[in-house]
């Protein structure tokens, strides 16, 4: 699948009848100005699209939230957070191709370093240790915290100065 920007028009992508934004670009950046931005621009790592498709469904209800792009590999995460550069990353730390702990450290420099929210079934101390220590600002247990996913998105939006946020109705 890779990376889902393809250009720099905004792309829809057709999820349960609608249509929901999947990627906006800025026309002369390639990434979205998230001080004009009424919202947290979201990139999605996760290999599974069943789960990957739980989260963008999850996303298009919260109103802070502006889904930028998804990778299913840590090769396409890399280049796609790079090219994005999205204010949080929701990172499988598991992947059928790498992992991410890849996706951590090789964006460990990059402008703008976005929050990563890591999610994994592997929630022993020393997984969840080694990904804080690698840049997580989360870990959640995927099976346990899944939920959390969106009071992390809001939260983070109004700590840095965005309006109330309320969920969208489905």
């Amino acid at each position: 699948m890779g990376v889902t920007i393809e250009d720099r028009s905004a792309l829809t992508r057709r999820i349960g009848g609608r249509h929901l934004p999947v990627a906006r670009l800025a026309p002369d950046s390639g990434a979205m100005d998230s001080a004009a931005s009424p919202h947290v621009t979201v990139f999605v790592v996760e290999d599974s699209p069943a789960i990957r498709e739980r989260i963008v469904e999850m996303l298009a209800h919260v109103e802070a939230a502006t889904l930028v792009g998804e990778a299913e590999t840590a090769l396409d995460a890399i280049d796609g957070i790079r090219r994005c550069a999205p204010d949080l990353v929701l990172l499988d730390i598991h992947l059928r191709e790498g992992s991410g702990l890849e996706v951590l450290r090789a964006t460990r420099d990059t402008a703008g370093r976005p929050m990563f929210v890591v999610l994994s079934n592997d929630t022993s101390a020393k997984q969840r240790s080694t990904c804080l220590a690698a840049g997580a600002k989360h870990f959640l247990d995927k099976s346990l915290d899944f939920l959390r996913i969106t009071e992390i998105i809001s939260t983070f939006a109004i700590q840095r100065g965005q309006p109330q946020l309320h969920r969208r109705a489905p």
